[in-house]
């Protein structure tokens, strides 16, 4: 989930690509830290495409302030379609922005409005699930997870502005 820094998920893009990995990249339009109307905001995501990159929406189904489902589906359509334009290619896939807070709770469907929904349960319960949420590893760490051979579906959920050169703490 890219929720602060597109220039650092272009890095950790970059390192993944140099190591033949494909990861989705989920982007923002509604946070407050970048606006994917810039140029150069834009250019990093298209950046992170052409390393082979999956680049999907993470949607806050808070930001518009509705709390009705079909509200709430049509903003999310419009987003994509917006992050769609900008791309140059359809989204297919979203995510959500701080599902247990506020009105995303019920956006559980697999799919959504023909997006996969990254953040159904039903989906999430086929892998072993591993986040860096808020910077701290949630259940294990995921070196811990990829060392343990017992593992054979993963589900890494990591947020690139935990992943800088020098370590900080997350606050």
């Amino acid at each position: 989930d890219i929720d602060v820094s597109p220039y650092q998920a272009q890095k950790i893009a970059q390192m993944e690509a140099d190591i033949g990995v494909h990861a989705f990249y989920f982007v923002l339009l509604s946070g407050s830290f970048y606006n994917v109307f810039e140029p150069h905001v834009l250019e990093s995501l298209r950046e992170i495409k052409k390393l082979g990159h999956t680049l999907g929406l993470h949607f806050d189904p808070n930001s518009a302030g509705s709390t009705d489902h079909a509200s709430r589906n049509r903003e999310l359509r419009f987003h994509a379609q917006v992050l769609g334009e900008l791309l140059g290619s359809e989204i297919s896939c979203f995510s959500v922005h701080n599902p247990t807070v506020g009105s995303g709770e019920d956006m559980i469907d697999e799919t959504v409005e023909g997006m996969v929904n990254f953040s159904a349960p039903s989906l999430r319960e086929r892998f072993w699930y591993c986040s860096d949420s808020n910077g701290v590893w949630r259940f294990r760490s995921l070196w811990e997870v990829i060392e343990d051979e017992s593992i054979t579906r993963l589900y890494a959920l990591t947020h690139p502005c935990w992943w800088t050169e020098k370590p900080s703490s997350p606050r």
